[in-house]
């Protein structure tokens, strides 16, 4: 015979995030965000003509990176699109509302 038990937390919250108590279901909302990197990252450039032809440093990317994360949002997920004239790199970005 096999028997299958659910661990709990002391919060009555079952292994699949469910809670036993019916007013605690409430989903949690985000706001979501999605930004071109690129774009950013010659918003905050005095050198843009530096940054255009050339491929984008990590110091670049990771200080965009650190100003959003500061603000709340949280990356998701990255595109990089490149079978374009110009690179296309578009990051979405969450955080709770």
């Amino acid at each position: 015979m096999f028997e299958f038990h659910l661990l709990r937390n002391k919060k009555n919250t079952c292994l699949n995030g469910r809670s036993k108590d019916k007013g605690a279901q409430r989903l949690q909302k985000w706001e979501y965000r999605v930004v071109d990197l690129i774009k950013e990252i010659e918003k905050k450039s005095a050198r843009t003509e530096e940054i255009q032809g050339r491929w984008l440093s990590a110091s670049d990317v990771e200080e965009v990176l650190n100003k959003l994360g500061l603000e709340g949002w949280e990356l998701v997920n990255i595109h990089f699109i490149l079978d374009r004239e110009e690179p296309l790199v578009v990051g979405i970005f969450k955080r709770p509302q």
